[in-house]
């Protein structure tokens, strides 16, 4: 009996140091994948982006940091075989990743609630209860109909230029336009960002997996629209009081005043 109790104790005492080594191994193998991450994450200055490229990129960076929280109205525009929906809505953000929306009934209160705390979101429609999710993107697809991470969303909204990923790209600039071309690590298309210099035009347009997702007209710093390549939704915020927006199925021109 005491032989088979030895033993027992034994195998105990060797699964409980198996188990630990195993821990320790996991743990170790996480820190170094999370410090890989944190270091390309953390890199400003990519190692194939040539000196010009970098001189737009720290261009755009310092307008960034000049750019205030911001409060505004626009419109969301749903475009359906019957025509072209519009509802009126307010907004807020930090500019870094909070922000807050609501789309506004005829009355002017508010008939659904949107907002990012930089962690979870909440929503909340007809003054019910107020829900919160882990997964952001998808209660913003259900919004907007199309996926948009809510820092790049919170960046927009006060008027700053996003910066996804930037591993290489190169800088074209072609009569009065000039073309920021930059790729991701895989060396894919993560983003395009046109600028047309005598409109004070410019366009951002966001890639995946070399396909493009969806792209950004902003119109001299006053508005923006947010257009989905595949779906009808656009949500347009005013920091002025007019913006031109094109329709992605028949490319009308569509000119909206407040």
């Amino acid at each position: 009996m005491k032989k088979t109790l030895k033993i027992k104790t034994y195998k105990k005492k060797y699964r409980k140091l198996n188990q630990n080594k195993i821990i320790l191994l996991f743990t170790g193998v996480i820190i170094i994948l999370s410090n890989s991450c944190a270091e390309k994450k953390i890199n400003p200055y990519p190692k194939n982006i040539s000196a010009k490229l970098m001189e737009y990129i720290l261009e755009i960076k310092n307008k960034n940091s000049l750019v205030k929280p911001l409060k505004g109205t626009g419109f969301l525009e749903i475009y359906s075989e019957k025509g072209l929906n519009t509802y009126n809505l307010a907004f807020a953000s930090d500019g870094q990743k909070k922000f807050r929306i609501e789309i506004l009934a005829p009355t002017g209160l508010p008939v659904l609630k949107i907002a990012f705390d930089g962690k979870k979101i909440y929503f909340s429609e007809n003054n019910s209860k107020v829900k919160s999710y882990k997964k952001p993107e998808k209660i913003l697809k259900k919004f907007l109909g199309f996926k948009i991470k809510p820092e790049i969303l919170a960046f927009l909204l006060t008027g700053k230029t996003p910066l996804i990923e930037y591993d290489s790209g190169f800088v074209d600039i072609k009569n009065n336009l000039r073309e920021l071309v930059l790729f991701n690590s895989l060396k894919k298309v993560s983003e395009k960002i046109i600028y047309s210099q005598p409109q004070n035009f410019k366009q951002i347009i966001f890639y995946k997996d070399n396909k493009k997702k969806y792209f950004i007209n902003i119109k001299k710093n006053r508005a923006f629209v947010i257009s989905s390549i595949k779906n009808n939704a656009r949500i347009t915020f005013f920091k002025s009081f007019s913006m031109e927006i094109k329709n992605i199925n028949n490319n009308k021109l569509f000119i909206l005043t407040r």
